[in-house]
């Protein structure tokens, strides 16, 4: 005699095996996309004369960013993002202090690279908890393309009352298109305790007191040892003017540049000095000329290791259309 199954057996059935089979063979989900920390976000589109944004209304301060002019990348989008919480990049490296402290993380992601003439000034208006007036306040960067170089410092800010304000800076400033990304930090840092004076030593009734020995140069609390004066550099095109960078190293120790710029016979940009330099007076000036389309980094490292990175975009120029 034919066994005769119902419907509803014969869905209960194949749901158990297909259930059976997930479990034994394992579920594989793709990989998480890394987000940003939840925070106030505003957008603001790129101008030649100068983009202005603001962000106010849900955070612990309000924050008016005043970008200068753009020279490469008018009509981009960008999306800015203020939060208490660091990105997960920003623990990569950070002031190197215990009495450092990061008020705000301000990220901005662009649709398309862009170029201004400068670094952006900044206003921050701080709730009463945040306002200290024996405190330093810095403005730090970090760029996505770059992590291993860590925040670096590009402002020292001025405080009145509760307007804390940072200049903008002459430099060319770059930020890469999404879904890289660069962080502004406000960082405050309180000056530590006072050491207690040590006791004076007794004479040694003989002998001859040996020489002090002269102390080594000793880095500025607060900053990276090796510093760059902006993480990215962005070029319309190979035939673009070449653009400047500052690498700074507060102990006056050489510096030996190296690159992924050139492969086989193309060299997307060419990096000068190259080899090991000494900076004068711990500044180093470096010019970087685009020579080709694509992308790469140059690093300036000193001998104890420590080392800044400026990620480079050397863009395909559009065609010019005769109607």
């Amino acid at each position: 005699m034919a066994v005769r199954h119902s419907p509803l057996a014969v869905i209960l059935a194949t749901s158990a095996l297909l259930l059976a089979a997930c479990e034994s063979s394992g579920t594989v989900h793709p990989p998480a996309t890394p987000t940003q920390p939840p925070g106030l976000t505003t957008t603001a589109v790129v101008q030649s004369s100068g983009t202005n944004a603001l962000l106010a209304g849900g955070g612990t301060t309000t924050t008016t960013f005043a970008f200068p002019g753009a020279s490469v990348g008018v009509g981009s989008t960008l999306t800015l993002t203020a939060s208490t919480q660091a990105p997960a990049l920003a623990a990569t490296r950070r002031a190197p202090q215990s009495m450092t402290t990061f008020l705000e993380y301000v990220t901005v992601v662009s649709s398309a690279a862009v170029t201004f003439n400068g670094t952006p000034a900044l206003t921050f208006v701080l709730p009463s908890a945040d306002v200290n007036a024996a405190a330093t306040y810095t403005l730090q960067l970090l760029n996505s393309n770059s992590p291993g170089s860590g925040f670096v410092t590009i402002a020292t800010g001025t405080l009145s009352g509760s307007t804390l304000t940072f200049p903008a800076g002459t430099t060319p400033f770059s930020i890469p298109a999404t879904p890289a990304f660069v962080v502004f930090g406000l960082a405050l840092t309180v000056p530590g305790p006072s050491p207690s004076p040590s006791p004076s030593p007794s004479p040694s009734p003989s002998g001859s007191p040996s020489p002090t020995p002269s102390p080594s140069p000793t880095p500025t609390p607060g900053t990276n040892i090796v510093d760059a004066s902006t993480p990215y550099l962005t070029f319309a095109g190979p035939s673009a003017s070449p653009q400047a960078v500052s690498i700074s190293e507060q102990t006056g120790a050489p510096l030996t540049e190296s690159d992924t710029c050139t492969t086989g016979s193309v060299t997307i940009v060419a990096v000068t000095p190259g080899g090991t330099t000494t900076p004068a007076q711990n500044l180093l000036n470096v010019t970087v000329t685009p020579q080709a389309v694509g992308t790469c980094s140059f690093t300036y490292k000193d001998a104890a290791g420590n080392s800044a990175t400026v990620g480079v975009t050397v863009s395909n120029p559009a065609p010019i259309v005769i109607q």
